[in-house]
């Protein structure tokens, strides 16, 4: 008989989960070291603004034999804003009036993605860093 080598997470991962490629979407919590070795695991990040996940595991082979408490650190790829595409505004204001711009960002799921808006000229235009709002000064 081959002894195979079982995986078991003891302790689950907080930002995503295992899967195996042949069940997208199903979380496990058991593998065997041949699912390894053909890359049929897979770790899904759940889009929260992490860089590391990590579980604790047990293996365990037909022997009966077992090494506990083992961690699995990982470290999340970050993706990052390549092109920010404002969406095109020719408006005119009145002092006092306010208007946003909307914007799309390049990938749609980056790791980061705040905008910090300015303003060149503080007289013209002032701009709310944080939300974008434009009020007209001048």
């Amino acid at each position: 008989m081959i002894n195979i080598i079982q995986y078991t997470v003891t302790t689950p991962l907080s930002n995503g989960q295992l899967e195996n490629i042949y069940s997208p979407g199903v979380a496990i919590t058991t593998f065997t070291q041949p699912d390894l070795v053909n890359n049929k695991i897979k770790y899904i990040h759940d889009g929260s603004n992490t860089i590391t996940d990590e579980f604790i595991f047990k293996l365990s082979d037909n022997n009966n034999n077992e090494l506990t408490n083992q961690t699995f650190n990982i470290e999340i790829n970050k993706v990052a804003v390549t092109d920010i595409t404002l969406d095109s505004h020719d408006e005119q204001l009145d002092i006092g009036e306010t208007t946003t711009i909307d914007y799309t960002l390049t990938p749609s799921d980056p790791y980061d993605d705040s905008v910090t808006w300015s303003s060149d000229n503080n007289t013209v235009a002032s701009v709310n860093a944080t939300s974008g709002l434009i009020t007209a000064m001048m």
